[in-house]
């Protein structure tokens, strides 16, 4: 299976994972996250795992890898809102964030809505800063 990039709200980023990803979809889905750089702007992710398995092993590392490669993508990402239906990985997904804190502010839940809502604030936030930035630099 594969994982969907919803954009119809960008900067805020529906990704949704459905199935077991197999290393082809890994590989498509990591060359999407590279053409977000394209976009040139902030952004912020619900990344849906309701209906999708576990990265194997290597296709974690292979994301980490990927993650340590492209640090420049990390600068514009505001966060990223978890939502998964299965307690056992929500606690799963926090231990791992304590053994290896992400470097982005972080959401996990089991609501979609409350995910979204998460999401919509941290990047309301930036604009909201970044508005009174340019307004004190340009008024001082």
């Amino acid at each position: 299976m594969t994982i969907a990039f919803t954009y119809d709200r960008w900067p805020l980023l529906l990704l949704t994972q459905q199935g077991k990803t197999c290393d082809r979809s890994m590989e498509s889905y990591l060359l999407e996250l590279d053409s977000l750089r394209l976009r040139g702007r902030m952004f912020a992710i619900v990344l849906d795992l309701r209906s999708g398995e576990p990265f194997s092993f290597a296709q974690r590392a292979r994301q980490n890898r990927w993650l340590d490669e492209h640090p420049e993508h990390l600068n514009r990402l505001l966060g990223i809102a978890f939502v998964e239906s299965s307690w056992m990985m929500r606690g799963a997904m926090r231990a791992a964030f304590l053994a290896r804190p992400p470097t982005f502010p972080f959401l996990v839940t089991s609501d979609i809505e409350e995910g979204s809502e998460w999401a919509e604030a941290r990047l309301a936030a930036h604009d909201q800063h970044r508005y009174f930035e340019g307004f004190t630099s340009r008024h001082p």
